[in-house]
């Protein structure tokens, strides 16, 4: 497994480790007025009415933000590869929640080509604490119009990036991220098996109900620069041993280049 990460660690693409895991959106400030002299944004008070979770590996992310309101404004998502030089960020998103012009399977293309469509989604990170400890990092975009605290939620462990068409399932830090054309979900690997948190459809994908991705483990084929799964070996349910500190077993398998899916259903 070395090796393997090693490699895409040196791709020219590679999302540096500080970025990969699992983050949580503290807050957002979003400008309210321009200063008459220099024209610099005035942002407004932080705002939590929008609950986030981003997941990002070394190459491909889903990100899924729903309003702790029901029927109040915010709810969006969008998955795709994700570019950094140095601390500036670029979101090349293929999948949009609600959906967008543009073709999905143009842009996984041109992403799988190593030549990712152009972004105007684009921020600037800097951390709380020290860069090699960091938990809490600040993004502001160039323009100065908004200001995020994000929060590292889980990190380290292993990173899946897969899909199924257009569709997209990534894995980093403890949490997963589904995207397709149709609906997005996030949540938790627990021992009960891939909870859902968040979701933009809630009939298909129910919060706290297990995930269950479409088709079968052999349709999710491509697998993405970046991803450590081989496959897609079931650790059984009524091996005690494995279920049992059911993290730490994923750990072992994955360390052997597959993939824990104990609790994942497939359509």
């Amino acid at each position: 497994m070395r090796e393997r990460v090693a490699a895409y660690d040196r791709h020219p693409m590679a999302v540096p480790v500080w970025l990969r895991g699992a983050w949580s959106r503290c807050w957002i400030q979003r400008a309210v007025s321009v200063e008459e002299e220099g024209g610099i944004p005035v942002l407004g008070p932080p705002n939590e009415s929008v609950q986030v979770l981003y997941v990002q590996t070394p190459w491909a992310f889903v990100d899924v933000r729903i309003p702790r309101v029901e029927g109040a404004d915010g709810l969006m998502a969008f998955a795709g590869v994700t570019t950094v030089e140095r601390t500036t960020v670029s979101w090349h998103a293929c999948l949009h929640f609600p959906p967008e012009a543009g073709s999905p399977d143009e842009c996984w293309r041109d992403a799988d080509a190593g030549a990712p469509q152009p972004t105007k989604d684009i921020g600037v990170f800097s951390p709380v604490h020290d860069v090699g400890t960091a938990t809490t990092w600040m993004e502001v975009d160039p323009d100065g119009t908004y200001a995020e605290k994000w929060e590292r939620v889980g990190a380290g462990g292993v990173c899946v990036a897969r899909r199924r068409g257009t569709a997209l399932i990534v894995v980093a830090g403890g949490r997963f991220g589904f995207a397709s054309e149709t609906v997005f979900a996030a949540g938790r690997i627990t021992p009960d098996g891939w909870v859902c948190d968040l979701s933009t459809d809630t009939t298909t994908h129910a919060l706290n109900a297990v995930l269950v991705l479409p088709g079968s483990a052999a349709q999710w084929d491509a697998v993405l620069h970046g991803s450590d799964l081989v496959d897609w070996p079931v650790i059984d349910k009524g091996n005690t041993a494995a279920v049992q500190g059911m993290l730490t077993q994923c750990d072992l398998y994955l360390g052997r280049g597959r993939m824990c899916t104990f609790g994942l259903k497939w359509s």
